[in-house]
């Protein structure tokens, strides 16, 4: 039996594919053209005429899914905005994490809730009743089936999760040419 028999053999009950993926590109776009929407931020004291020459904005496409390869229908563009100084060392990738509490407080204000003080600031502490957490349990599921149900596109909110951010942060960081990372987090 030579070599050759032996790697045919493999390749048919083994088969490798190698997909060499494409670079992933940042576009550069000006900053003030591509503000998010005003009821996601409010850009007021803000003066988008002269921002500063450091801040740069993009967008990059990525897969929505990434077991499968970038394509036309497997793909979300990121926005991203980053100071970068002239002479940079490294690259620190931030998230605020959570939802903004300032959003948590007024539902909790608007539904007449008042929560407990937590440490996080967030004004949801523990259930102090067994129906106090099915209410919550209950609640938490319909507003769940909302976000899917109004996904866009849809389907995506299956491909919204730790391991799908981590490979967004490592396709912007491939794009700008780091071979690592920082991280800062909150939650």
């Amino acid at each position: 039996m030579g070599l050759s028999f032996v790697l045919r053999s493999l390749a048919v009950f083994y088969p490798i594919f190698f997909i060499a993926a494409a670079t992933p590109e940042i576009h550069w776009v000006d900053c003030k053209d591509h503000v998010p929407p005003s009821d996601v931020f409010d850009p007021a004291g803000i003066d988008l005429e002269n921002l500063p020459p450091t801040l740069m904005c993009g967008r990059i496409a990525v897969p929505m899914d990434y077991s499968q390869p970038l394509d036309g229908s497997n793909n979300i563009t990121l926005g991203l905005a980053m100071h970068r100084p002239s002479n940079p060392k490294g690259i620190i990738f931030f998230s605020p994490g959570g939802s903004d509490n300032a959003v948590v407080h007024a539902w909790n204000f608007a539904l007449g809730i008042n929560s407990p003080f937590t440490p996080n600031f967030s004004g949801l502490g523990d259930p102090a009743s067994q129906d106090e957490f099915e209410a919550s349990k209950a609640a938490s599921a319909t507003a769940i089936q909302s976000w899917i149900e109004a996904s866009s596109p849809p389907g995506i909110i299956k491909y919204v999760g730790t391991r799908e951010v981590v490979e967004d942060f490592n396709q912007i960081r491939e794009a700008l040419g780091y071979e690592k990372i920082h991280y800062l987090g909150g939650s």
